[in-house]
């Protein structure tokens, strides 16, 4: 079996960074914890101290316990509508994901950032990553999942963001190239 190897470490209460082991062949098993780490201690360093890292804090404190009522999404993202009538929305730009939230109506400029005509389509299974690359993914389907759940927080890794749930299960977006080696996007509902 093939394994993602991680693990979480607390960046602030509502963020993390993700290192765990993951089993590939099922999104319901817990991770294993591993002893063995993808990122360097000083990648590690490097992305706990990232601007990147300190600006999802406003996102993290916008989301956190509220529930999913919604979802819209696209080949480069998805939002999510939340129960006290805000959203967040987080989407592939280049090689980072880029994250925002509002409340009330979401404008047009943010609905159309979950869609790029610069982005591939990786729905079919993809054999040149290794995190579920023989399932296929409907990210609409994972996005249903989600609804009626509470957000807990926040997770971030090298190729990864992640909105975090009650239950220990998360919205794993991931960073991927498709068949056609153009970058992509992967959703996931999972245990983490």
């Amino acid at each position: 079996m093939k394994t993602l190897k991680s693990f979480a470490l607390l960046l602030s209460s509502n963020i993390a960074v993700c290192q765990t082991t993951l089993p590939v062949s099922t999104h319901n098993q817990k991770p294993v914890q591993s002893t063995d780490s993808i990122l360097s201690a000083s990648q590690t360093e490097l992305l706990v101290n990232s601007s990147y890292a300190r600006s999802l804090d406003s996102l993290a404190l916008h989301v956190t316990g509220q529930k999913i009522m919604n979802t819209y999404s696209g080949n480069a993202g998805f939002i999510l509508v939340l129960n006290n009538k805000s959203w967040a929305v987080a989407y592939r730009v280049d090689s980072m994901v880029v994250s925002s939230f509002g409340k009330g109506k979401i404008p047009d400029t943010i609905m159309n950032k979950i869609n790029s005509k610069k982005l591939g389509n990786a729905a079919a299974p993809i054999g040149n990553y290794q995190i579920s690359s023989g399932e296929k993914c409907d990210i609409k389907a994972e996005l249903k999942k989600a609804y009626g759940n509470v957000i807990t927080g926040l997770s971030i890794g090298k190729s990864t963001f992640n909105f975090n749930f009650e239950n220990d299960m998360e919205l794993e977006f991931l960073l991927v190239k498709d068949n056609n080696n153009q970058p992509a996007i992967r959703v996931f509902w999972e245990q983490w």
